[in-house]
């Protein structure tokens, strides 16, 4: 039993995907099984389906399954390898059946199951869910192997001793009963599935199970909608720490309210001033974002780079490895140029060994020969020494008796001679015996040897004939080989140059994205100098209209000042002429008591204006520390004090100006009096008529000042509006630049993935 047909029961238990149908290479196709087993649990999916459309159902899948479950990380092959695909299968299956699989769906399922089928399940499901989930570890494709291993290897044990512990509790796993879930009354031993009871979804959670896959670059689809919503959720934050930030300028607003009591128009300008200060920081904070953006957007093209110099490298590295199969081949044809040669040799040594054993065979005819005369030789021999004896007795018998004496002498003599011949005849037929066996011991021996060499010289020859046959052969198939790897390298190697033309079209649109990308942070940059510029601006215009309120408040002091006098003394006037009699004796006293408390009065007024330039720094330095309010706070009642106790010392100098006016207001009633200076006082006021009517007039004039002014400002606000405005477009811009960047990026990404896949595909032909 082995993971494939583990899954292939199982998905043909379903009744939705059939496994036998299809072939190797598709059983391979990983997005089909996965989309195929999504349908079979009620996930929709089109077909024929995308990557995307595939891997955004089943992240969707797992975060119904797991709302705790959060898609992060970076780059990993996913779709890379069967035992990926067949790990996640397994573990989609794990889920579908902890997710949605009661006791009756049970039953339905594993009626399409055979016993052991049943039992390796069963083993399976139970490791898998007691040591692991119920421990809440970490489950990925090292673990689902594991599992399966251990399941397949004491298959038995483990359904025995699970089926214990969930009845009487003798054998139980060394995990506590509490800790196990649902799933285990599920999932009994085999053959009391249907005795199971109904249960509801089972509760399980495991942390991150696909973080191999969801890290993938074919998942950044799925995952730029959670940059988006991230974004979003990062833009209310901001616009909640704005609001804070308003709420808390309100206050500020508030406070300085309380301590300037300022018109009514002041407070619009504020506001305005403020709406402004607000649209600008929102503005700074939209291109911060951006920014961030344009660096995760390089740091994304960088990776594209690197991914492009990676199937640089593996181009190169198939080449290397075609090159090295052609040097073999080459290594085994001169191998066998060698054997050949071996072979040559060989042959050359039988044809010398069958020459030396014709010239053996010869030798021995010949000996053989020889044996023969030299048998003949003593036979003759033998039979002329009968005849010679037989002779000589006959001889003997008949000899006459008149040559007794010759016979009986010649006798002797012949016989020894006879003898000695015969002798040495027998010598010789005994060193022509010894040297037979020793002749025949040699050619035995020869003939052994020869044929011990002529067998191993066969053998070697059948097993050269059999390498050869084998060799050539195998370079037949290597010439195959060679021929089909040359049309592949030349396909190759056509496909590498369209590879290498799409990657100069890809590094040309890398380089026009950087270029887009230099021009958008010009425009960032030239944006943000207009934003200084603008605000730059408004500091001057608020000065400026600080300056005008100031000199305002002056001129309505002054013009105050100015209307108390006339009026008082033309009420003065006819009391003067009426005691300039009177007070003609004191005039020189009084014009110099005048000059001093005119001097006096003059020493007051730049006190005064010194005192309110005081606390016009004092104001602004309110203004300044408005970024945190606990610190207003406590500076706001220094301030007070310093407010209270300038306003004491304003007030004596207000007594101290009175009493300076009363005594001023009896000298001039003196100077009234006084009949020379008459004509004088009222030249005097006809000059003081004269200075009210232009002081009426600057009044008028800085009147229609601060309505330029005003206008000015709704013509800065108009152009604050127009920048705004101009603002949302170039970021609308943007964001189509974005997005269509993003396009081409995901573009690139699933080109270097198809690429990828087919020299992956390559290299598993080559190996």
């Amino acid at each position: 039993m082995d993971k494939k047909t583990l899954i292939s029961k199982w998905m043909q238990a379903f009744q939705k995907f059939d496994v036998s149908k299809h072939s190797q290479h598709t059983l391979s196709n990983s997005r089909e099984q996965i989309r195929a087993l999504l349908q079979s649990i009620g996930i929709k999916v089109d077909e024929p389906a995308s990557k995307a459309q595939v891997l955004s159902a089943l992240t969707t899948f797992l975060k119904d399954a797991y709302p705790n479950y959060i898609l992060t990380g970076t780059a990993a092959q996913f779709f890379k390898n069967i035992n990926a695909v067949e790990n996640v299968i397994l573990c989609l299956i794990y889920h579908v059946s902890v997710k949605c699989i009661n006791a009756d769906f049970v039953d339905n399922i594993v009626k399409h199951f055979d016993h052991e089928m049943q039992k390796y399940l069963t083993a399976f499901f139970q490791v898998l869910v007691d040591e692991y989930v119920a421990k809440n570890q970490h489950i990925n494709s090292s673990i689902i192997d594991e599992v399966f291993t251990r399941s397949l290897k004491d298959c038995d044990k483990v359904v025995q001793l699970y089926a214990d512990g969930s009845g009487s509790g003798s054998g139980a796993p060394s995990t506590p009963k509490s800790h196990r879930p649902s799933l285990l009354k599920e999932f009994k031993t085999p053959g009391s599935w249907g005795d199971t009871p109904k249960s509801s979804h089972s509760n399980l959670s495991s942390p991150s199970l696909f973080k191999s896959f969801i890290e993938s670059p074919t998942v950044l689809s799925v995952l730029n909608e959670e940059k988006t919503q991230k974004l979003k959720q990062m833009k209310s934050d901001l616009w909640e720490e704005q609001s804070k930030v308003t709420n808390l300028e309100i206050e500020i607003e508030d406070l300085r309210k309380i301590v300037k009591e300022s018109s009514s128009r002041e407070e619009e300008l504020k506001a305005i001033v403020n709406s402004c200060r607000e649209e600008l920081n929102q503005r700074y904070l939209e291109i911060e974002i951006h920014d961030k953006t344009m660096e995760k957007l390089k740091v994304e093209l960088d990776d594209c780079k690197k991914q492009n110099g990676n199937l640089h490298e593996e181009l190169q590295y198939f080449y290397k490895s075609v090159n090295t199969t052609a040097d073999e081949v080459s290594i085994q044809n001169n191998d066998i140029f060698d054997l050949q040669k071996e072979k040559k040799e060989l042959e050359e040594r039988l044809e010398k060994v069958s020459n030396e054993v014709g010239t053996i065979k010869e030798e021995n005819k010949l000996l053989k020969g020889e044996l023969i005369e030299d048998r003949s030789l003593i036979e003759h021999l033998q039979r002329q020494l009968d005849e010679y004896k037989q002779n000589s007795h006959d001889n003997l018998d008949t000899t006459p008796p008149v040559f007794p004496s010759l016979a009986a002498e010649l006798e002797p003599q012949i016989i020894s001679d006879l003898k000695k011949e015969i002798d040495i005849k027998v010598e010789q037929i005994k060193t022509l015996q010894d040297n037979k066996s020793v002749v025949e011991e040699q050619l035995s021996r020869k003939s052994q040897e020869l044929l011990n060499e002529k067998e191993s010289s066969q053998r070697e020859l059948s097993n050269r004939v059999e390498q050869i046959t084998i060799l050539t052969k195998e370079k037949d198939a290597l010439e195959k080989d060679l021929r089909q790897k040359s049309g592949e390298i030349e396909i190759l190697s056509k496909e590498k140059k369209n590879i290498e033309e799409k990657l100069e079209t890809k590094d040309m649109q890398i380089i026009d994205l950087e270029e887009g990308l230099a021009q958008v942070s010009e425009k960032i940059g030239n944006l943000s100098k207009e934003k200084e510029t603008l605000r730059q601006e408004l500091v001057s215009k608020n000065g400026e209209i600080s300056l005008l309120k100031e000199t305002k408040v002056n001129i309505e002091e002054k013009l105050m000042m100015k209307n108390e006098q006339v009026n008082e003394l033309e009420r003065q006037n006819s009391t003067l002429k009426e005691e300039l009699h009177q007070k003609s004796r004191d005039l020189e006293q009084k014009s110099e008591q005048f000059a001093n408390l005119q001097r006096d009065k003059e020493l007051i007024d730049k006190e005064l204006e010194n005192k309110f330039d005081q606390l016009h720094d004092l104001e602004e330095q309110l203004a300044k520390k408005s970024g945190n309010v606990e610190q207003l706070l406590l500076e706001k009642e220094s301030l007070h004090q310093d407010l209270e106790s300038k306003d004491e010392e304003i007030n004596m100098l207000q007594q101290y100006k009175l009493s300076i006016e009363k005594a001023l207001a009896q000298t001039s009633r003196d100077l009234l009096l006084e009949k020379q200076s008459s004509v004088k006082k009222s030249e005097e006021i006809q000059k003081l008529q004269e200075e009210i009517t232009n002081k009426t007039k600057e009044n008028h004039d800085l009147e229609d000042e601060l309505a330029q002014k005003s206008e000015e400002n709704h013509t800065l606000q108009d152009g604050l509006v127009k920048r705004s405005e101009e603002i949302q477009k170039l970021q609308v811009e943007k964001r189509n630049e974005l997005e269509t960047k993003n396009q081409k990026i995901r573009d690139l990404y699933d080109g270097l993935a198809q690429k990828s896949a087919k020299i992956q595909k390559l290299d598993e032909e080559n190996t």
